[in-house]
């Protein structure tokens, strides 16, 4: 008995050390299609959720309660020929702040161009230098930008390794039929997502990322004054970027997810400092311009 004991505990520690890095929870949504085989959606919804959490993404050890908290929508407009399927993805992800139980937003993407192959029960193969299936490539893809973007919250480019895993699905999928991989597409496709990130104009971007959440969120818990404050200080930092690299897409997703969040926190500072802050957040995220003008 007490050896059965010990080597349940001793497989619950050893699972423990390498329990996956995402804790996330997948939705398929098939209202706009009319079929009386719904249970293939269900199929895929149980299949992209163990994909996405039963897979080892990085070679980092994580705790059960480190792991990256995220929610992956499909919203399904199109199926035929019982495995061709079309619609878009949304994920959000969170990250928590330090000493507190607050859990900011790290990414809000909409990727409107998002169709694959399934078959029911076909296991979700994936291999970032082999792409065979377009439903595992954008899978595969947003989990290494989400895990680039958590890294580079706690570390100075921390995420570096897994935005060039992402830029390297990219490079793999350009054989692929389906759109959403291609620079000549649009300029706010996958492939521009990983390749600002990856651009050294970006850097400052990337190190405001840095700041914003370990100089910045979570050291309000300390002094909200302080890290509010450090937040404002770096502001310049996406000015810079905007400049060089105006309405570009690693921009539109920081603000995709920060915006109200912004708003929130820098309205208790003194008028100087909120007024600073509107006339950067106004000029570099336009199209928010009223919620910002809240700071005035």
């Amino acid at each position: 008995m007490q050896k059965i004991f010990f080597v349940f505990i001793l497989s619950a520690l050893l699972s423990q050390a390498k329990a996956q890095e995402l804790e996330c929870k997948t939705t398929v949504v098939y209202k706009q299609i009319q079929t009386t085989n719904t249970q293939i959606f269900k199929t895929l919804e149980t299949a992209i959720n163990e994909f996405m959490n039963n897979r080892q993404w990085t070679n980092q050890k994580f705790k059960a309660n480190e792991k990256i908290q995220c929610n992956v929508l499909i919203n399904l407009s199109e199926y035929s020929n019982n495995e061709a399927f079309k619609g878009t993805i949304s994920i959000q992800a969170r990250r928590p702040v330090y000493n507190s139980n607050f859990n900011t937003p790290l990414l809000n993407i909409v990727d409107n161009n998002f169709t694959f192959n399934y078959k029911e029960f076909d296991p979700l193969d994936f291999n970032e230098n082999s792409i065979s299936s377009n439903l595992t490539a954008v899978l595969g893809y947003y989990a290494y930008i989400l895990l680039g973007t958590d890294f580079d919250t706690f570390s100075r480019f921390g995420g570096t390794p897994w935005f060039q895993l992402a830029e390297r699905i990219v490079s793999n999928a350009q054989s692929l039929n389906d759109i959403g991989w291609k620079a000549s597409e649009n300029k706010n496709n996958r492939y521009w997502i990983a390749n600002q990130l990856l651009n050294n104009e970006f850097r400052p971007y990337r190190e405001f990322v840095y700041i914003y959440h370990r100089k910045g969120l979570d050291q309000m818990a300390d002094d909200a004054q302080q890290g509010a404050g450090a937040i404002v200080d770096a502001l310049p930092m996406l000015e810079t970027v905007n400049n060089a690299q105006p309405s570009s897409v690693a921009l539109k997703l920081f603000f995709d997810a920060k915006s109200q969040e912004l708003v929130s926190m820098l309205k208790e500072l003194p008028s100087d400092k909120r007024i600073t802050a509107a006339t950067i957040l106004k000029k570099t995220d336009p199209g928010r311009t009223q919620e910002y003008q809240k700071l005035n």
